[in-house]
């Protein structure tokens, strides 16, 4: 009788088909670091759960499965989109950035390090057209008081909208957010617009909080290296595209004639964890503002 425990490379059977160590191993390497305990407790639970999948999997050949045309070419577009990715991830070699990099990086953006502040505000939302906006504009610059006042402007006209407390720090605001908001004063009322909203800000406090450079320099390290790896992933997308010829037909010849899509901007670095004062990003309405826009919504 084979003794069970004999060093073999597979790990079990299901039907006769074999399922190995390197399978297990593989699934491993994706669960991220883990010391010797917790990988061997893991490999157990992955096992198990390559068990199921071979069962199911063989269900799945029985009844033909891998010849349905959806499935097929479900199939044959993820292997498309990982060999694309594979391929991506193979030219773009990790750069990480040097001290000097990251010290001139925590130099250049006080407003997220040195001179970090925490944003109390009251705000209501709202979904405006372009034409709006510019009446709303307007009515920014002959003065405006309060977001109760804005609350009414916006029912008169049926506008839909909505009110909230927010707490921010400055990590977790988009780049161009981050700096509008930073230019508000305790007790203003500032507008941010975009495509299709309107936000209204009013502007209750701020807090310093200060993050040192020792502090962030994890941080900024992690974000200048994605921010390479975004850009030389952009060079090689780029390089690969001169090289193609691409030819739009039907529906789509048009599709041609557009520009190429702008790079996304990358957020801003997380420079430290939130103080406990930072519990979410946004929260409800609190009572004071709740009883200001009472009866207006």
């Amino acid at each position: 009788k084979p003794d069970a425990k004999a060093k073999t490379q597979v790990a079990a059977k299901v039907n006769g088909s074999e399922i190995t160590v390197h399978q297990i191993n593989f699934a491993l390497q994706r669960l991220g670091p883990q010391n010797e305990a917790q990988a061997k407790e893991a490999s157990k639970q992955v096992l198990r759960v390559l068990i199921e999948q071979e069962m199911l999997y063989q269900k799945a050949l029985e009844a033909k499965l891998d010849r349905d045309p959806q499935i097929v070419q479900a199939l044959e577009f993820s292997r498309r989109q990982y060999l694309a990715q594979a391929y991506l991830a193979r030219q773009v070699k990790p750069v990480k950035p040097g001290d000097a990099d990251i010290k001139a990086y925590y130099k250049q953006h006080p407003e997220l390090f040195e001179q970090r502040r925490v944003y109390r505000t009251q705000e209501v939302l709202a979904t405006t057209n372009a034409e709006q906006q510019a009446e709303l504009q307007k009515e920014f610059e002959k003065g405006v008081k309060s977001l109760t006042d804005i609350a009414q402007w916006f029912k008169a006209r049926n506008i839909p909208f909505k009110a909230a407390n927010s707490v921010r720090a400055p990590e977790q605001m988009p780049p161009d957010f981050m700096s509008r908001i930073a230019r508000l004063k305790d007790g203003q009322i500032g507008l941010l617009m975009t495509p299709g909203g309107s936000l209204v800000i009013h502007m209750l406090g701020s807090q310093a909080q200060p993050v040192t450079e020792a502090q962030a320099k994890p941080a900024i390290e992690q974000f200048l290296t994605n921010q390479k790896n975004s850009e030389l992933a952009s060079a090689e997308m780029k390089k690969v595209r001169d090289a193609s010829k691409i030819v739009y037909l039907g529906d789509y010849v048009d599709l041609g004639k557009e520009p190429a899509p702008a790079q996304a901007k990358a957020a801003v670095p997380a420079a430290a964890s939130p103080s406990p004062s930072v519990k979410a990003n946004e929260k409800p309405i609190d009572k004071a503002i709740e009883r200001g826009l009472s009866g207006l919504k």
